[in-house]
């Protein structure tokens, strides 16, 4: 416990150390005038701010990390969809406010239906995707719960589209690939923040008719 508390007040220290230098150094030019007593309340306060960055660094891998996992944990197992729209958009709106350009959407159904994936997808703007095989490894109780039909071959499509066009998509995979269709397919996005490769992401090419 003793070598973690110190290791996180090392890193705490690193943070503050630069601020505590350039305030000493400023010390010791005409523009701040500090008083002893100033500098000492400055230095013993820089100290135990060290500290409590540590401490709290500490108490959040020892109690809040482990929490956050039990909770999320409990709230898989109680399979109470009210109780998982209660608490997940509190949680979510962080990360929902942030704006992305673009969405990479996958989706994971059996083998042979990733051309019917591509097909529902290219209808509303996407311009093409990537397809890898895979093996699906869900337990009994994941099968009963999410309701699908295990098989061991699956392909996951990969899908780098608009953010504008991403919804249009995820409703038109869940028509043609969802888990009433024998496509048995899954589908969700993830953010992405940063393109290159893209039509529009490319430079425009140099005019070598400009003398």
């Amino acid at each position: 416990m003793i070598k973690v508390l110190l290791s996180k007040c090392k890193e705490a220290m690193i943070s503050v150390l630069p601020v505590t230098l350039i305030v000493l150094i400023l010390h010791l030019t005409p523009l701040i005038a500090l008083s002893n007593r100033e500098l000492i309340i400055f230095l013993i306060s820089a100290l135990f701010l060290v500290l409590g960055i540590g401490l709290f660094n500490l108490g959040a891998d020892l109690a809040m990390t482990p929490m956050g996992e039990h909770v999320g944990a409990g709230l898989a197992k109680s399979r109470k969809l009210w109780l998982l729209l209660s608490v997940c958009p509190p949680m979510g709106k962080e990360s929902n406010d942030m704006e992305f350009t673009h969405e990479c959407i996958v989706c994971i159904v059996n083998a042979g239906f990733s051309e019917a994936v591509m097909d529902a997808a290219k209808e509303f703007g996407a311009r093409g995707g990537t397809v890898v095989h895979a093996r699906g490894t869900a337990n009994q109780e994941a099968e009963k719960f999410f309701g699908i039909t295990v098989q061991p071959e699956k392909e996951m499509v990969l899908i780098l589209v608009p953010s504008e066009i991403k919804e249009d998509i995820l409703h038109a995979l869940y028509r043609a690939v969802g888990l009433k269709t024998p496509g048995q397919g899954i589908a969700f996005s993830l953010p992405v923040d940063g393109v290159v490769g893209l039509a529009e992401n490319l430079p425009a090419a140099p005019n070598t008719n400009e003398q």
